[in-house]
């Protein structure tokens, strides 16, 4: 192999495997700050799990700057061995040896570089292998969501009477300062409102929830799409797709990732509850609208996710009730879940990939010591 290209391998490889504790601690302080932090500021939550997430993808670049002047120093030759070093002391001779040919000197670097390749774990080459092959199929599931969701609106609409919501729609972009014209789109592939679409958003609306649900509660829940809009939220959701795409192995990186949800759709609640003027509607109808859905939900096509229409569902109960108590009771600190299965595995990951470094740090010192 590429002497080069083995040296970048190994240096992905290590830049995956340091993420794995880097972002551990990163989500250890999140997870004490929001902690700390009671419902009402509910923007600082979200801001805060963000900023937990974007520190993880920044630390892997000093990371690896660090491992590339880290693995030059190894490979680059000493001084004693530099064709234009020589002591004075030995006068003629010592000039006569410094006058060795540069080409000479450049392949006895690679001849080192080689050595030092040959001497790396198979190991490395097949866990990037991997790496490249998984994030790859994910950046694919995440494109044909998107895609998915793109063929959704561009699909016949279904011919139902929706001016009220309309209406509605046109009334909250005025209290919301929302200028992009919003579009209402009746499809029978969602079992829940959502909003599709980042220039040119379009409210998806399930035909089973035409019926039944009181234009107040409408009111509410487009209210809280409308918020998701205004807030530039898909932007966020894309980016951290493509993010738990390229870190699918860390599993501190999807809980950062799903706290960013839950926050999110605690900043749309608070937002819709301040335009409609009391908490406690907000809150009930979000219990309405999850009972409704779990009575007419239909299952979604393999492969989407709510994710990829950029909002939770609402029937999870878990999330439900959090998001009803954070409504009710603004002042008390919402309960941060934690995964003690997801830690174990972070453990035994983190302990799996110290293994594998320093068993390849014993292998670059030992290719250190024969190249000198």
């Amino acid at each position: 192999m590429n002497p080069m290209m083995a040296q970048y391998s190994d240096s992905l490889v290590r830049v995956l495997g340091h993420s794995l504790w880097q972002a551990t601690v990163v989500c250890a302080v999140t997870w004490l700050v929001l902690r700390l932090l009671p419902a009402r500021r509910s923007n600082w939550r979200y801001g805060i799990a963000v900023t937990g997430l974007a520190t993880v993808v920044v630390l892997t670049f000093p990371t690896w700057s660090w491992l590339q002047l880290d693995a030059s120093e190894v490979a680059a030759p000493t001084g004693s061995d530099s064709p234009m070093a020589f002591d004075q002391s030995h006068g003629q001779d010592s000039i006569v040896a410094a006058s060795i040919p540069v080409e000479q000197s450049i392949e006895h670097r690679s001849v080192s570089i080689s050595t030092h390749a040959k001497l790396r774990h198979p190991l490395v080459i097949w866990l990037a292998g991997i790496w490249l092959a998984g994030a790859m199929a994910m950046l694919v599931r995440g494109l044909v969501g998107q895609l998915t969701v793109q063929a959704w609106v561009r699909q016949p609409a279904i011919r139902l009477n929706v001016t009220p919501l309309e209406l509605l729609i046109a009334e909250l972009r005025r209290a919301l300062g929302l200028r992009r014209h919003v579009r209402v789109m009746v499809s029978p592939r969602v079992s829940v409102p959502a909003i599709a679409g980042i220039l040119c958003p379009v409210l998806l609306v399930p035909p089973a929830m035409l019926t039944g649900i009181p234009l107040q509660q409408w009111q509410i829940v487009i209210a809280h799409e409308l918020a998701h809009v205004v807030r530039w939220d898909a932007i966020v959701n894309l980016a951290q797709t493509v993010i738990e795409s390229l870190l699918f192995f860390n599993p501190a990186v999807w809980w950062l990732s799903r706290q960013i949800r839950i926050e999110r759709e605690a900043c749309c609640d608070a937002l819709a509850a301040h335009v409609c003027g009391q908490p406690i509607l907000v809150a009930r109808a979000l219990v309405d609208v999850a009972a409704t859905v779990v009575k007419e939900s239909s299952p979604q096509p393999t492969g989407i996710s709510p994710t990829m229409l950029a909002f939770a569902d609402p029937a999870e109960g878990g999330e439900l009730s959090d998001r009803v108590r954070r409504l009710v009771d603004p002042d008390k600190t919402p309960r941060v879940r934690v995964s003690w299965a997801g830690v174990g595995a972070v453990l035994i990951a983190i302990i799996l990939v110290a293994i594998a470094l320093q068993r390849g740090t014993d292998l670059a010192v030992r290719a250190a010591a024969n190249w000198m």
